[in-house]
């Protein structure tokens, strides 16, 4: 798994294309993303009235956002010392 909790990520295709936001959780066994300020859907309850919540988002269609460069990128994996590290395919830079 390449997106993890607390990554920030860009949405690369979909109704949504363009935002940004932060991972919340990730539901490994749908294949999806809850992103913050993503995907947002307002839903009518019965004592609250109507509110908005947040619905999760398939892993294909978000990219991670490097820190260092600033751009969406894809992610490499590489060993040292016994440990794996993710690193930017752009900027070769650790994530």
């Amino acid at each position: 798994m390449s997106i993890k909790k607390g990554d920030k990520v860009k949405v690369v295709y979909g109704s949504q294309k363009g935002k940004t936001g932060t991972v919340e959780k990730v539901l490994l066994d749908k294949g999806t993303v809850l992103v913050s300020g993503v995907n947002l859907v307002k839903k009518a309850i019965k004592s609250q009235g109507i509110v908005a919540t947040q619905r999760p988002i398939s892993l294909s269609k978000v990219a991670i956002v490097c820190p260092k460069c600033q751009k969406e990128t894809r992610v490499s994996r590489k060993f040292e010392n016994g440990k794996k590290t993710r690193i930017c395919k752009k900027c070769k830079s650790e994530l």
